[in-house]
């Protein structure tokens, strides 16, 4: 009986542990993607910035950033969108 116990006592914090660790690394995985994205949308901003200067062309990385990175861009250089333009389907 005890020794059953005391196995059913492994089992459960084994499986703690493994739950605990799991749960840490997608956390930090979590924050490192945040961290990546922001730098990311921070760089393509500055590339705006200096293309409405008439410096550089980012329309690759824009296209590099997706559909939500063009948008993104847009929204934060102050242009109002199109509703017209703008698709729901």
């Amino acid at each position: 009986m005890r020794s059953e116990v005391e196995a059913m006592r492994f089992v459960l914090v084994r499986r703690t542990a493994i739950t605990l660790a799991t749960l840490v690394v997608l956390a930090l995985l979590a924050l490192r993607t945040t961290s990546v994205r922001a730098k990311r949308m921070e760089e393509l901003e500055k590339k705006a910035k200096e293309v409405a200067v008439g410096s550089q062309d980012v329309r690759s990385d824009l296209a590099a950033a997706g559909v939500s990175g063009i948008i993104a861009a847009g929204l934060a250089s102050g242009d109002d969108l199109n509703p017209e333009l703008i698709s729901l389907g």
